[in-house]
Order: structure tokens, then sequence, then C-alpha cells
């Protein structure tokens, strides 16, 4: 519908959005959030489900009921420190009671996480459509968490100059549809 745009995406940390939305070298970004953050104005596009996972040959792979006492101080593949996810999820770890995890894996390569899941080296906190692959390939098993895992938001934020542009306003609506 409108030719004269150009339309470029960027995979950019959450600082780095957060600064080129500043330094108007964005106009629009995308996030991943449990909420509103205190950096920006933003609102929900949708929500992505979240689940524990481990390779089928983890203890807790075949019990009917996971409590969080039973992943408390079990390996966990964590995100970065530097990774704004790794706050997101972390605080999804707190809120359901499951507490000192060391690491079994520091990683931000998504492959690599679901390779060492399911090798049997811990557990972890991943997007739950995106793994039903790897479950019904019999790679990695869904625990059977006894709590709902808290969903993450996929959020969006706007350059104020660009708010009220129906060109925008039109992208963002495919954007928030097509996923």
């Amino acid at each position: 519908e409108h030719p004269e745009v150009d339309i470029e995406l960027q995979k950019r940390s959450f600082a780095d959005m957060i600064s080129g939305l500043a330094n108007s070298e964005l106009e629009v970004g995308y996030f991943l959030s449990r909420g509103p953050v205190p950096e920006r104005e933003s609102f929900l596009a949708w929500e992505e489900r979240m689940a524990f996972f481990a390779g089928t040959a983890h203890p807790l792979a075949g019990r009917a009921h996971v409590e969080p006492a039973d992943l408390s101080g079990l390996p966990f593949a964590y995100l970065p420190a530097r990774s704004h996810l790794r706050s997101v999820i972390d605080s999804i770890l707190e809120d359901l009671g499951v507490q000192g995890c060391p690491a079994a894996l520091t990683s931000d390569d998504h492959m690599l996480i679901v390779e060492n899941l399911a090798a049997g080296r811990g557990f972890g906190c991943l997007f739950s459509d995106w793994m039903d692959r790897p479950v019904r390939e019999g790679t990695l098993a869904r625990l059977a968490f006894s709590l709902p895992v808290p969903a993450v938001q996929v959020r969006y934020t706007v350059r104020s100059a660009y708010r009220s542009d129906r060109t925008v306003a039109s992208l963002l609506e495919a954007l928030n549809l097509a996923r």
C-alpha cells in the first residue's frame, strides 16, 4: 500500500533500541517484557506463552507434577546477564519460587540451549510454541509444572513524532496481526 516507505528490520539489544528511539535512529521498536517498562511508554502487541523444558531423559521429564522445590537448585540454562530477556526470565523464576539454580549453560544461542537441554544438561524456561517441534520429535519434554508459568509480553513503542502517522499505524496493525 505504501511503496514510498522503506522498512528496515534490525535486531538490537533493549538498551540499543531505547537509545535508537531517543536518537531518532528508529521509529518503532518491539521488545520482550512482563509488562510496561520505566524506560519508555509501550503497548502490548501480543503475549508468548512460556514453559519449563528439559531433555526427555531428565529425571523430572516423566513426572506428572513438578513443583517449584523440585526445580530449585537444579542446573538452569541462562541467557547472558546483559540480555534484557534474562531479567524477564529471572523474574519469572523468582515469582514462581524457583531459586538457587546454578548455571548449566549461559548462552543467547537458542539452538545451543536446546541441544544442551536435550543432552540432559539442566532445564530451561523457553517460549512454549517454539518448542513444539523438539517436543514432537522427542528431543525435549515440557515439564508438568504445577503452577501457570507467566507469559512474556511482546510490546512495542513508537517514537513520539510518528505516533499519529497513519502509515506507521497501518504497519503496526499489520505486524501485530501477522504474528
